[in-house]
């Protein structure tokens, strides 16, 4: 992406540095789970040497071998991937407003954004605050009609991931509350409620990352140009 303003194109390196990094160790964990049938592997693997035996976590091969097979290894590597994409998201949201001589603050008050832009969605997502926030002063200041973040997909989707990071994070997994399963489609969990990733989804999340902010990132960047001229 060409961005013009040094800091800002700074922000969005650090942020494509750390999916890119996520993105390695998805793609590692899927090569784990092909390799390994073709392996021989026997006796058991100490999590590290910093303590005698009898005091480490020692895990036998034959258990290591149908975790990662099973597919259960697959799944918490997804799982923390997810966590990981949500909090890279929110702190290159929150770097944004230094930029824009905004407080974060404010932004997190902003809880009329799915109103004012007439998207039927809930107003409990934080990050979503800061960005509408941010994207309503865009708009006031560059004037342009309107974008993605107006089309009630874009919040949808990435209501959708930071749900799920919710679940993981605060419910282990088990999608229970009314709220979670109305905001989690079917194909993240289970009949009985239990929180499932497909194959797929981190690189789906990775692009509801940086598909919805590329429009806005470039909107930024125009602003921050008239500013400095002004």
């Amino acid at each position: 992406m060409n961005v013009e303003n040094e800091e800002l194109r700074s922000k969005c390196a650090d942020l494509y540095k750390n999916l890119d990094q996520v993105a390695k160790v998805a793609i590692g964990s899927a090569f784990a789970q092909r390799l390994l049938p073709s392996m021989e592997i026997s006796g058991y693997f100490r999590l590290s040497d910093n303590f005698p035996d009898g005091y480490t976590t020692i895990i036998g091969a034959d258990d290591l071998s149908m975790y990662i097979q099973g597919g259960e290894y697959a799944e918490m590597v997804r799982r923390q991937c997810v966590v990981t994409i949500c909090a890279s998201m929110e702190a290159f949201v929150s770097s944004l407003f230094p930029i824009m001589d905004l407080k974060e603050s404010d932004g997190e008050k902003f809880g009329e954004f799915a109103k004012e832009f007439n998207l039927n969605i809930q107003n409990g997502n934080k990050v979503l605050r800061k960005i509408y926030y941010i994207y309503r002063h865009l708009k006031l200041a560059l004037g342009f009609e309107t974008s993605n973040w107006e089309n009630v997909q874009c919040p949808r989707m990435l209501d959708e991931m930071f749900t799920i990071r919710h679940v993981i994070v605060h419910f282990g997994g088990e999608v229970r509350k009314s709220a979670h399963c109305e905001r989690i489609g079917r194909i993240f969990r289970t009949e009985r409620g239990a929180l499932t990733l497909p194959p797929n989804s981190i690189d789906d999340f990775i692009h509801r990352v940086t598909i919805n902010l590329n429009s806005l990132i470039k909107r930024m960047d125009s602003y921050v140009a008239c500013s400095a001229r002004s």
